[in-house]
């Protein structure tokens, strides 16, 4: 991300907290962006999706279940209701978990902790069975979990969200166009390594990033 900054002249400051805290943070404004999470904020109703602008991704992740490796892989959410399944998930993503994992098969199934490595550690003390989060998040953790890569609960890609102000719309058109040209040029997968998943753009929701938005600087 501060090569990106870089390339597109950009000042920032980088602020870490937990990820509830971050999101409330960035919804009341204290914060003028965040990293990813635009279908997260779309779908609490904080903040209307026209309040909203995301960037060119920089990266896509896919949402699985992971357990332990001494533990069988999940491959289907009738798995889990069938073995009463505890799973642990971040508070904060509610907004991609599906309807079945948080209402339906497993409803009062899913614990919230507050980060990754929380939500790890009671996995590893077998306080809960499953894990649910994305990839390549775990990536460095691959070898106690294991998951079933043709079992996805779902798709987002990674950029950078802003409120629909001058200055956020002037960063996401700059930065925008900086990790367009570093995907393309194969820089994205360079710096990534391992946790780069390829991905295609196509602008799918109001604040998805656009070139026509350059207009609006």
């Amino acid at each position: 991300m501060r090569k990106a900054f870089s390339q597109a002249e950009l000042a920032f400051t980088e602020i870490h907290m937990p990820l509830e805290r971050a999101l409330r943070h960035f919804e009341s404004g204290k914060s003028d962006c965040i990293y990813t999470m635009a279908d997260a904020i779309a779908n609490r109703a904080h903040l209307k999706s026209d309040q909203l602008l995301s960037s060119y991704p920089f990266n896509s992740a896919n949402l699985h279940l992971f357990t332990l490796q001494t533990k069988p892989k999940i491959s289907n959410l009738q798995q889990v209701a069938a073995n009463n399944h505890l799973i642990v998930g971040l508070n904060g993503y509610l907004g991609y978990y599906s309807d079945e994992i948080i209402r339906e098969e497993v409803y009062g199934r899913l614990v919230l902790v507050t980060d990754e490595e929380r939500a790890l550690n009671m996995l590893r003390q077998n306080r809960v069975d499953v894990l649910i989060g994305f990839m390549p998040d775990y990536t460095r953790h691959l070898n106690e979990l294991h998951y079933d890569k043709s079992f996805s609960l779902g798709e987002t890609l990674d950029g950078l969200t802003c409120r629909t102000s001058d200055l956020g719309i002037a960063t996401i058109n700059a930065l925008s166009l900086v990790f367009k040209d570093m995907h393309k040029d194969g820089l994205l997968e360079k710096i990534l390594g391992d946790e780069f998943i390829d991905f295609t753009y196509t602008p799918k929701h109001p604040y998805d990033w656009l070139s026509q938005d350059l207009s609006s600087q």
